[in-house]
C-alpha cells in the first residue's frame, strides 16, 4: 500500500510540476518566435509555392508579437503564445511533411527493416516509393491562394507519407522483435 501512495504522490508532484512549466513566459515566447522565423525562411526557400501563404502569416503575426513584446504582465505572454501559435498552424503540417520524407528515407536502408524477407522489403519499398512520389508530385503543384488550400494540399501529401511509412515501420517492428528474441535464445 505504501508503494502505491508513493506511486500517486510521484505522479501528482509530475503533474504539477509539467503544469507550473507550461506557463507561457516572455523569454520562451521569444526563443519561439525566433525559431518559428528561422523554420519559415528555410522552408520558404525548399517549398516557394508556400512562401508567401508563410511570410504572410509571419507579417501579420509580427505585429501582434511587438505590440505583446512591449506590454508587461502574464497577457502579455499569452497575446505572444498566441502569435506562435498561429503561425504554427501553417509550419506544423510543413514540418511534419517534411520529417515524413525523411523518415521514409531513413527507414528505406534501416537494418532492422532490410532483415525481413526480401519480397516483404521490396514490396515496401515498391509502396513508399509510389506514396512519396504521389506526395511530391502533390506538393510540387500546389499553388495554394489561401491557408485552408495550404492546409488541405499539407494534409492530403501528408496522409500519402503516412501510407507510405506503415509498411516500412512494421517491417522494422518485425526486424527489431526477432532482434531481441535471438538475444534472448542466447
Amino acid at each position: 500500500m505504501k508503494l502505491r501512495s508513493s506511486r500517486i504522490l510521484l505522479m501528482a508532484s509530475v503533474a504539477v510540476f509539467g503544469l507550473s512549466a507550461c506557463k507561457a513566459s516572455k523569454e520562451g515566447e521569444i526563443k519561439t518566435w525566433t525559431a518559428n522565423a528561422t523554420s519559415v525562411t528555410s522552408l520558404s526557400t525548399e517549398y516557394p509555392q508556400f512562401a508567401a501563404l508563410l511570410k504572410a502569416r509571419v507579417t501579420a503575426q509580427q505585429k501582434i508579437f511587438d505590440a505583446a513584446k512591449a506590454e508587461k504582465g502574464d497577457d502579455a505572454a499569452k497575446k505572444m503564445e498566441q502569435a506562435n501559435k498561429s503561425v504554427h498552424v501553417l509550419l506544423g503540417p510543413l514540418e511534419k511533411y517534411k520529417s515524413k520524407r525523411a523518415r521514409i528515407k531513413k527507414l528505406y536502408n534501416d537494418y532492422s527493416v532490410r532483415k525481413n524477407k526480401g519480397h516483404k522489403v521490396r514490396s515496401a519499398r515498391e509502396k513508399a516509393d509510389k506514396k512519396l512520389q504521389q506526395a511530391s508530385e502533390l506538393i510540387a503543384a500546389a499553388q495554394p491562394t489561401n491557408d485552408a488550400e495550404m492546409l488541405k494540399t499539407l494534409a492530403d501529401a501528408n496522409g500519402y507519407l503516412s501510407e507510405g511509412l506503415q509498411p516500412l515501420e512494421r517491417l522494422k517492428k518485425k526486424g527489431s522483435k526477432s532482434k531481441r528474441k535471438k538475444k534472448k535464445r542466447s
